[in-house]
């Protein structure tokens, strides 16, 4: 039933913008289900933890992407320059 569980919530819609629901997210909810399930054991209500015996969702590694030394330096420099601060922009676009 959990790994049915876990692929349902890998499937569109679930999420509340009508997506899927990441990796990262399905593997917390494995994770909080694992700890209920684990203080059942200990309190003796059940003998063992089904959470124990299925396939854990899998979180791929993301590249991480960070700024080169000159394009720091190019965004510093633009700052310095801009005539208005940076919190009257949002996306690229000027508030009045």
């Amino acid at each position: 039933m959990l790994n049915d569980l876990y692929l349902s919530l890998g499937k569109k819609g679930v999420a509340k913008n009508g997506g899927v629901l990441s990796n990262k997210t399905i593997l917390g909810h494995h994770r909080l289900i694992h700890t209920v399930l684990e203080q059942a054991v200990r309190e003796g209500m059940i003998s063992f933890n089904p959470a124990d015996r299925v396939e854990r969702p899998k979180v791929e590694d993301k590249d991480a992407h960070f700024f080169r030394i000159d394009e720091i330096r190019a965004i510093k420099k633009a700052m310095r320059e801009e005539d208005a601060p940076m919190r009257n922009y949002i996306k690229g676009q000027k508030l009045s």
